[in-house]
């Protein structure tokens, strides 16, 4: 089965070695295709410049990604949606460093910053991700090649070297049979810490490869409720019921507004993330609200917040979440990638006769708020197959008792890691 990649390919066999290793190894027939390969960018920090580049790049690709997942037609009748911005982009720059040509300048342009630009964002980005006991946060990312000698498939050694140098990701030759989805799924698991254990049945004869990000996110609230800030309260739902739920009741201390709606923040342990309930204004539809951000709106909401107490209420809730982002992906300019004929991913791999294009690029998500914090992860796939301010003295109260739209954001930048609606809580 080797003959199947380049000769400057150092592939070991794991199974054996595999029986030692941790709960975050592969455990079955993949073989190791980093063996050999070690990061040897340099490591020389980004400008001011670069820095803000970046950050408005993420913050656009994440509105815009957001606002046109909720026109999916195949989830609108899903009440609670939830998106993350972070592993999708970390999930298709991993893909974009295989392509080439027009694939390439599309994703580009979809993402806001050349490939090798945000490679070196991202990477800088990773490396400073705060993380704590009391506060988790972790990216991880994967390739998959099928181990096929019919196929014929030859990996580029270069595309290994790019995903050591930027996103330490595992690669893997594998025979894409139960034992690999078992493998896939173990992966997704071990990486999200069982929050998503599972994102395939099977593999198509065709598929070729599959490349994976995975988020996870597990965070205490800075200001812990008490017993007597935890209350038996109603959930008006979009459909007009109404539903019981437990009510978390704080005071806050930072004030977010718009044009039509009001929000807080409540931090986490370290103050390097917050969650920011954002409730519409009484007569505004709440996927109207969604529907309204963009980057820079976000960033002008993020900028003027100001200190001001909140009498604040969250409802516990959890819920998941499955999207394929094709059709999004698409409408935001990535249109070759998916295309059999003008794709090309000629800098990941080739496959004597075929031409190799994206099937898909789906996303799972998954969030659990209560009482103690959250716990939110995400997993992002491709399958490549061949063929206005109030008045200070108003008391000031922001119930999220109705549908609302929410964010998990990094406090020191503003992006958000998650962005949701709630309208249902049942």
């Amino acid at each position: 089965m080797k003959r199947l990649f380049t000769t400057a390919l150092s592939l070991a066999l794991c199974a054996i070695l595999l029986l030692s290793y941790t709960a975050c190894a592969v455990t079955v027939k993949a073989e190791d295709l980093m063996e050999g390969y070690t990061r040897t960018a340099a490591d020389a920090g980004l400008t001011a410049d670069q820095k803000s580049a970046g950050q408005k790049a993420c913050l656009d690709f994440a509105f815009a990604l957001f606002t046109e997942s909720l026109k999916d037609e195949s989830t609108k009748n899903t009440p609670n949606r939830m998106i993350s911005p972070l592993s999708a982009m970390m999930c298709l720059a991993l893909i974009a460093n295989g392509t080439d040509g027009n694939t390439k300048a599309q994703m580009e342009q979809t993402l806001g910053l050349p490939v090798g630009d945000l490679d070196r964002f991202l990477y800088d980005y990773w490396q400073n991700l705060y993380s704590a006991d009391d506060c988790k946060v972790a990216l991880a990312n994967s390739v998959w090649f099928r181990d096929d000698a019919d196929q014929k498939l030859t990996v580029r050694p270069e595309f290994l070297q790019s995903v050591a140098d930027w996103y330490q990701a595992q690669a893997y030759a594998a025979p894409f049979d139960a034992s690999t989805v078992k493998d896939v799924n173990k992966w997704c698991a071990d990486h999200t810490d069982g929050m998503i254990d599972h994102i395939l049945d099977k593999f198509d004869p065709r598929d070729m490869m599959i490349l994976i990000n995975a988020l996870m996110f597990d965070a205490k609230w800075a200001e812990q409720y008490e017993k007597k800030d935890v209350r038996d309260e109603k959930f008006a739902n979009a459909d007009g019921t109404r539903s019981d739920v437990k009510m978390l009741r704080s005071e806050e201390h930072t004030f977010l507004w718009g044009d039509n709606f009001r929000a807080f923040a409540k931090y986490y342990k370290g103050g390097r993330y917050a969650f920011v309930g954002m409730l519409p204004d009484e007569g505004v539809d709440v996927m109207d609200l969604a529907a309204s951000f963009s980057g820079d709106v976000w960033a002008q909401t993020w900028a003027q917040k100001e200190s001001r107490e909140v009498h604040a209420g969250i409802p516990e809730f959890s819920f998941d979440f499955d999207i394929r982002l094709d059709d999004t992906l698409k409408a935001m300019g990535m249109t070759d990638l998916f295309d059999p004929t003008f794709c090309d991913l000629s800098k990941a791999a080739s496959c004597e006769g075929e031409n190799l294009y994206m099937g898909l690029v789906e996303q799972k998500t998954h969030i659990e708020l209560d009482r103690n914090g959250t716990k939110a992860a995400a997993i992002t796939w491709g399958v490549v197959p061949g063929k206005g301010a109030l008045l200070e003295d108003e008391p000031l109260y922001i119930i999220l008792d109705r549908p609302f739209v929410y964010a998990i954001v990094d406090t020191e930048s503003g992006s958000p890691l998650f962005i949701g609606v709630v309208t249902e809580l049942k």
